[in-house]
C-alpha cells in the first residue's frame, strides 16, 4: 500500500495486500508474513527521520506459506519537505451506466486542483468544456522530449506537437511543457488552427515572469492574415490579426498560473475578438476593429514563439475549438473551463463495456508535496436493448424489394431469416460488404403468394447484450396487376417505375431525371421516347403519397408505336394543371379526356363531349375511358358519369403527354372491353395503390377490400328467370373477375342443352 511523510519524521506503518488465495484461504497461512522495506534507487534502505527528498519504493520480501508461490509488487514511498497532502474521493461508481456522464469529486487536503487518468479510454473518456466542437486538444502530458500528443480533436489529426526544446515538468494538471525563452518552440505538423474568418476558441494555461514575448500563433506570425498571441511589455495579452489587433488588461507575467480564453464569432471583425483571463472578459484596447478576420493558411501551429520572439515559462492543457465559447446568460463556457483555477477534468463520459481504472492524482505545488494517488475501479456492463417490429401491410407478388422495418433500440443494424424462402427471401449485403446472414441492408424479395414468418435479430455489440428476437407474419397475394391478369393489354405506363426495372425509380435514374424515355411495363415494348429536350417531360419523385409521378407541360411529350389493334379501355391516375381549361389529348390519337371548362370528359374528337362535371385540375383522379364503338363510358373515382353512342372506336393512341399540361401517375390500355368485375378490379387497384381509395364511392366493390389479380377468382352470373320449351333459345350471361372467359354447361341434357352462351 502506498505511503508518505514528511522530512525528518518517522517512517509510517507499512501494510500490504495480498490476493490470489483458493479455497476460502486467506493470509491466515503465512507460515512467514512478507516484509516492507522502504528502499531507494541503489537499493539502500530508507531510515526513520531521513532529510533526504523523493519518491521511493515499498519493496516487499520473504513472504513463505504451504503450497503458495508469491509475486510482489512494489508500492510508493513518497518523502517530502513540502506540506504533506492526501485525496479524500468516496465516491460510489458501482451503478455507472453506457452513456452516463459523471462529475468525478476527489478532492485534495490541499485544495489544489485534482486530476484524473483513465487507464483505458475506450471504456471512459474526459468530458471537457464544449467537446463537440474541440477541434485539438493538448494535454501536455507524458515523457517524451520529442513529441506531444495530441489528446482528441481533430477529424484528420492526431496532429502531435514536435518538440524543439522544452521540457517536462510539473504544469498545472499533471505535466505541462517548460519553454527557456531562447529557442524553445513546439509546432503541430501540418495542422494550420482556425483559418479565414471560421469562428474560434484558442484556450491554455500559462506561467510566467517574463513579459514582452511571443506565447503562440497560426496561419501567419505576422502580417495580414496573420493569428499570433503574444504578452507585451507590461505583460498583457495582445491578440494580432495583422490588420488590427486586441490588447487584455491584466498583467500575466507575475509568476502565477493563469488561464487564458480568446474567442471570434463566425466571420467576426477585430472587434468581436474578446480575451477571457481567469475566467472573467479582460478585453481592453482594439485597434482597427472594423476590419474582418481572415487568418492564412501558412503556418502550422506553432507554440512557444511568435516570428523570433520565444515565450520563457511553462504552458499547459492548450485547445482550438471550432466554435466560440459563450459567457452570457445560462452558457457559462468561459467560467466552466476555468473552474476557479481547479480547471474542468473532473468529467467523464462512459463510452464502452468493461472495466477500466481512473486514478485520482494531485501533483503537488511548492508548498505541497505530491498527494498518493487514489484509484477506483468502474465497471460497466453490457446495455440490453429491444427491437420493434411493426406487422406488416398487405404485400403483392410483383411488389419491390422492401426494407422489413424493425429497429433497434440500440440503434445498430437488423438481420432478418424467413422460415420459407420459396414465398419471401430476404437479399441484401451488411455494411462491410459481407454476404447474408450478417446484418445490414436486408430487404424482402417477394418469390410467391402464402404465409411466412419473418425473424428479426439483433447480435449485440461490445456496448449491447443480443436483443430478444420479434417475429412477424407476412402474408402475400396477388394484389398487383400483371400483364396476363387480365388479357388484351396493349401498354403500361407507371410513373413509380419509369425505367420498368426492379426498383422503384429515383431522380439520379438515367433516363427518368432527364425525362426523355418512359419504358412501357407490357411485353409490347411500346416505349414511349422523346429526342427533342424542349419536349422531355419533369420527373416528381414523391409526386402522389409518396410515388414518383410524371408531369407534362403543354409541349412536352412522348411518342410510342401504336397497337395494331384498336383501343378500347384506358385506365388512368392523373390531375390537370389549375393553370390548363383545355379539351386536351394525353394519350395522342382522337382520344379527348378533358372539357374546355376544366372537367373530366371523354370523346371522340370531332363528336359530341360526355362531361363528368367533375373538375379535373389540382387534383388526381382515378379515370377509366371506355371507348368501344356505339359503348362509350367516363367512369371517375369508380364512378359512371355518362355513356355515349359513338358509332366509331378510336383512332392508334400513340403518345403520352400530348396536348394536356399535368401529371400522369399511371395509366394501361386494353384493345377488348372488360367485364365490370374486371373494370373495378383495375379502378380498385389504382385507388389503393395511389393512396385514392377514399375517392371511391363505399359501393364500388373495392372501396375497402383490396382487389386481387391471382389465385381465386369470382364469377357474376346474371339470375336466369323460369323458362319454357318455348322460351327458348336464350342468352344466359357471366362474366369472371378476371376477365378470363366464361364456358356453360348443362347438368341434364334432357332439359336443356347449351352452345356457347345459348340454351
Amino acid at each position: 500500500v502506498d505511503k508518505s511523510r514528511l522530512v525528518n519524521t518517522a517512517n509510517p506503518t507499512f501494510t500490504y495486500t495480498a490476493t490470489g488465495f483458493v479455497n476460502g484461504e486467506g493470509t491466515n497461512v503465512f507460515s512467514t508474513a512478507p516484509t516492507l522495506t522502504p528502499k531507494d534507487g541503489s537499493g539502500a534502505t530508507i531510515p526513520n527521520n531521513s532529510s533526504t527528498a523523493g519518491t521511493f519504493s515499498i519493496v516487499p520480501s520473504g513472504a513463505a506459506a504451504a503450497n503458495y508461490n508469491f509475486n510482489y509488487v512494489n508500492g510508493i514511498f513518497i518523502v517530502d519537505a513540502r506540506t504533506e497532502q492526501t485525496i479524500s474521493w468516496t465516491q460510489d461508481l458501482s451503478s455507472v451506466s453506457f452513456g452516463d456522464n459523471i462529475e468525478l469529486n476527489a478532492s485534495a487536503t490541499s485544495n489544489l486542483a485534482v486530476t484524473f487518468d483513465i487507464a483505458d479510454e475506450s471504456i471512459a473518456k474526459l468530458l471537457v468544456t464544449r467537446a463537440i466542437n474541440l477541434q485539438a486538444w493538448w494535454r501536455l502530458d507524458g515523457n517524451s522530449t520529442s513529441m506531444a500528443a495530441e489528446t482528441a480533436g481533430h477529424e484528420n489529426g492526431p496532429y502531435n506537437f514536435q518538440l524543439v526544446g522544452p521540457t517536462r515538468v510539473t504544469g498545472k494538471f499533471g505535466k505541462g511543457l517548460s519553454f527557456d525563452g531562447t529557442n524553445d518552440y513546439a509546432s503541430a505538423f501540418g495542422y494550420k488552427g482556425i483559418t479565414g474568418g471560421n469562428k474560434r476558441t484558442y484556450s491554455f494555461w500559462l506561467k510566467t515572469a517574463t513579459s514582452g514575448r511571443g506565447i503562440m500563433y497560426s496561419g501567419l506570425a505576422s502580417g495580414s492574415g496573420s493569428f499570433a498571441l503574444t504578452l507585451e511589455a507590461n505583460g498583457k495579452l495582445k491578440v494580432n490579426y495583422g490588420n488590427g489587433s486586441v490588447l487584455g488588461n491584466t498583467n500575466l507575467a507575475n509568476n502565477a498560473w493563469h488561464q487564458v480564453v480568446v474567442t471570434l464569432p463566425n466571420a467576426g471583425k477585430v472587434n468581436e475578438t474578446k480575451i477571457y483571463v481567469d475566467g472573467s472578459d479582460d478585453t481592453g484596447t482594439i485597434t482597427s476593429g472594423t476590419n474582418t478576420v481572415a487568418t492564412a493558411t501558412t503556418a502550422n501551429v506553432t507554440l512557444g514563439k511568435v516570428g523570433t520572439s520565444f515565450f520563457s515559462g511553462l504552458l499547459d492543457d492548450v485547445r482550438i475549438y471550432s466554435g466560440d465559447l459563450k459567457e452570457s446568460g445560462d452558457d457559462l463556457e468561459v467560467t466552466a473551463i476555468y473552474s476557479g483555477g481547479y480547471g474542468d477534468f473532473n468529467k467523464i463520459r462512459i463510452v464502452g463495456t468493461g472495466s477500466t481504472d481512473i486514478t485520482a492524482n494531485q501533483p503537488g505545488s511548492t508548498s505541497f508535496a505530491p498527494a498518493l494517488p487514489l484509484t477506483k475501479t468502474i465497471t460497466v456492463s453490457k446495455q440490453n436493448q429491444t427491437i420493434t417490429f411493426n406487422p406488416f401491410p398487405p404485400k403483392s407478388v410483383g411488389d419491390f424489394d422492401f426494407d422489413p422495418g424493425a429497429v433497434a433500440s440500440s440503434s445498430l443494424p437488423i438481420s432478418y431469416s424467413s422460415s420459407d424462402t420459396t414465398i419471401a427471401e430476404i437479399v441484401g449485403v451488411d455494411n462491410d460488404g459481407d454476404f447474408l446472414p450478417d446484418p445490414g441492408t436486408q430487404k424482402i424479395r417477394v418469390r410467391k403468394a402464402g404465409t411466412v414468418i419473418i425473424t428479426a435479430n439483433q447480435v449485440g455489440s461490445s456496448i449491447y447484450n443480443p436483443a430478444p428476437a420479434v417475429t412477424q407474419t407476412l402474408t402475400i397475394n396477388y394484389y398487383n396487376l400483371f400483364e396476363q391478369s387480365i388479357s388484351g393489354m396493349q401498354w403500361w405506363f407507371d410513373g413509380y417505375n419509369v425505367n420498368a426495372d426492379t426498383s422503384p425509380d429515383v431522380a439520379s435514374d438515367t433516363g427518368v431525371s432527364g425525362g426523355f424515355q418512359w419504358n412501357d411495363l407490357s411485353s409490347n415494348n411500346r416505349n414511349a421516347v422523346q429526342s427533342d429536350s424542349a419536349k422531355f417531360f419533369t420527373y416528381v419523385p414523391s409526386g402522389l403519397n409518396g410515388k414518383g409521378t410524371v408531369r407534362f407541360d403543354a409541349a412536352d411529350t412522348l411518342s410510342f408505336d401504336s397497337a395494331t389493334d384498336t383501343t378500347k379501355m384506358v385506365f388512368a391516375v392523373m390531375k390537370q394543371d389549375v393553370s390548363q381549361s383545355l379539351e386536351t389529348k394525353p394519350f395522342g390519337g382522337d382520344l379527348v379526356t378533358t372539357s374546355s371548362g376544366g372537367k373530366w370528359g371523354l370523346k371522340r374528337q370531332g363528336v359530341g363531349l360526355i362531361d363528368s362535371g367533375i373538375t379535373s385540375s389540382g387534383a388526381f383522379a382515378v379515370l377509366t375511358f371506355q371507348a368501344e364503338g356505339g359503348a362509350y363510358a367516363l367512369y371517375v373515382n369508380g364512378t359512371n358519369m355518362g355513356e355515349g353512342t359513338d358509332s366509331q372506336t378510336l383512332s392508334a393512341l400513340n403518345a403520352l403527354g400530348g396536348t394536356f399540361k399535368g401529371e400522369i401517375a399511371e395509366a394501361v390500355a386494353y384493345n377488348r372491353l372488360l367485364p365490370g368485375l374486371a373494370r373495378e378490379k383495375i379502378e380498385g387497384y389504382l385507388a389503393h395503390k395511389w393512396g385514392l381509395e377514399g375517392q371511391l364511392p363505399t359501393t364500388h366493390k373495392y372501396a375497402v377490400a383490396l382487389p386481387t389479380f391471382g389465385g381465386a377468382q369470382e364469377i357474376a352470373f346474371q339470375p336466369i328467370s323460369d323458362k319454357t320449351p318455348a322460351s327458348a333459345p336464350f342468352t344466359v350471361t357471366a362474366e369472371s373477375s378476371s376477365g378470363l372467359p366464361v364456358t356453360f354447361d348443362s347438368n341434364d341434357t334432357t332439359r336443356a342443352t347449351v352452345s356457347g352462351n345459348t340454351v
